[in-house]
């Protein structure tokens, strides 16, 4: 096996078990490994900021800053608590959001409406 395919193992394994084993963001482990890869030699730089170019990647980047600031005014906040209320138990949470979620998957995509309601999911988590 050569050379670069042990730092990509190695590089990949040091990721994993940094994901698994401390809190920082999976962003920030991730980044330094590929940049660790680039670095090195194992993968070049045009293969792999690549990625960053990609269509999707940008407008799910986007959707989390517009979901970002739409909790932040609370704009969103008044109409998920009136509609989604206080639920007492997970299988309550689950209906509660089950209903108003699909009936808005009918007219949008899945990923806007995930990157709209994961910070007040994250909140009923934290309750």
């Amino acid at each position: 096996m050569p050379f670069s395919a042990w730092i990509s193992i190695l590089v990949t394994v040091d990721c994993l078990l940094t994901l698994a084993l401390t809190r920082i963001g999976t962003e920030m482990v991730l980044l330094a490994g590929l940049t660790l890869l680039m670095l090195m030699g194992t993968v070049s730089a045009g293969p792999a900021l690549s990625g960053f170019s990609n269509e999707s990647v940008l407008t799910i980047a986007a959707l989390y800053v517009v979901a970002g600031r739409r909790r932040e005014t609370g704009a969103l906040g008044f109409i998920v608590r009136q509609v989604f209320g206080r639920p007492r138990s997970t299988t309550e949470a689950q209906l509660c959001m089950m209903q108003p979620v699909s009936f808005l998957g009918v007219f949008m995509k899945n990923t806007p409406l995930v990157a709209a309601f994961l910070p007040f999911v994250s909140d009923w988590a934290g309750q």
